[in-house]
């Protein structure tokens, strides 16, 4: 199952914790599940930030630290892309990243959005996914996922 996540910014932090304790509830009861949590999660790994002002306020302190928290709570192994997916100015950080349980991927890498018509501050992530998952035509039961927040979509596999 693959989760594109489009997380509420370090101001909203209410929201943000809502968002990360629905994912979490959800992957604690289903251990054994291969899951791809994918997206601008809004907080970057320690120390991939540039460019701010020390020390961090605590709005982005918090929402980092979350990031960290809610692997370590569900087990899950991030997988932050190689250089900073943000830039804006002079400060830049890695707020695209993914995270797998029971599933790896490997080979992150960020590209410039190419859209030219429109101004992004995000570049895209990219990640290797096995080939071996692709070899077989595999029948997937219907499941349903239902989470109560416009900023998270589901795609099964």
């Amino acid at each position: 199952m693959i989760i594109n996540l489009y997380q509420f910014t370090a101001t909203n932090s209410v929201e943000r914790d809502e968002v990360w304790d629905i994912i979490k509830i959800w992957i604690l009861k289903h251990p054994n599940m291969k899951v791809i949590l994918i997206g601008d999660f809004k907080c970057a790994p320690e120390g991939e930030r540039k460019g701010y002002s020390l020390p961090l306020s605590d709005s982005i302190r918090k929402a980092d630290k979350s990031l960290l928290d809610f692997c370590l709570e569900t087990g899950g192994d991030l997988v932050p892309a190689r250089h900073h997916s943000w830039i804006r100015g002079k400060q830049s950080a890695m707020l695209d990243n993914a995270i797998t349980w029971n599933y790896h991927l490997s080979h992150p890498k960020i590209s410039p959005f190419a859209a030219r018509h429109k101004n992004y501050d995000h570049g895209v992530l990219s990640l290797a996914l096995p080939a071996e998952d692709f070899i077989a035509t595999y029948k997937v039961p219907k499941r349903n996922f239902h989470i109560p927040s416009d900023r998270v979509d589901v795609v099964f596999f």
